[in-house]
């Protein structure tokens, strides 16, 4: 059977002692996830990383769009879409309740716009690849964040009180 060593024999069970060179994290410093900005919550970080995949993957589509056409000119209204997007992710940390109507909206016309692409895709002359990548970033990032946005939106406000 092992023995405690003599200056830990007086630690309350369950604590340990803080190493040598360290100091304790006071507990302002410690914020729980959902803190880290004023006004946002859990979902506004989900939904911020989100929207940054989802312009990153807009921007390599951009920057693929100059190698294949030879110039910048076709890629400045994508890459104009991915800064926008990237803006609208930094409202949603923010908790903006605007920001997040704009994130549905948004989010709903893509999945549309998705599935009239699967239904022109039917006809012959029209050709469409559903690939992993377009399955990922332009249906399942998309329903995601359409249900982050509807749940925040459905969550009950609360209201500062003058006094």
């Amino acid at each position: 059977m092992r023995s405690i060593p003599a200056g830990m024999r007086s630690i309350p069970a369950g604590t340990r002692p803080i190493p040598a060179g360290t100091r304790p994290i006071p507990a302002d410093d410690v914020k729980p996830v959902g803190t880290a900005v004023p006004g946002g919550t859990a979902r506004g970080e989900v939904a911020f990383v989100l929207l940054v995949i989802e312009a990153a993957a807009g921007a390599v589509a951009a920057l693929g769009m100059v190698v294949l056409m030879g110039g910048p000119l076709p890629a400045v209204v994508p890459l104009a879409g991915s800064a926008a997007q990237v803006a609208l992710a930094a409202f949603v940390l923010r908790g903006r309740c605007w920001a997040w109507g704009v994130t549905l909206a948004m989010h709903i016309v893509f999945v549309f716009a998705f599935a009239v692409n699967g239904v022109l895709g039917l006809l012959p002359q029209v050709d469409m690849t559903v690939t992993v990548t377009g399955l990922l970033t332009r249906l399942a990032l998309p329903v995601a964040l359409i249900c982050l946005s509807v749940l925040e939106l459905a969550r009950p406000r609360t209201t500062a009180v003058a006094g």
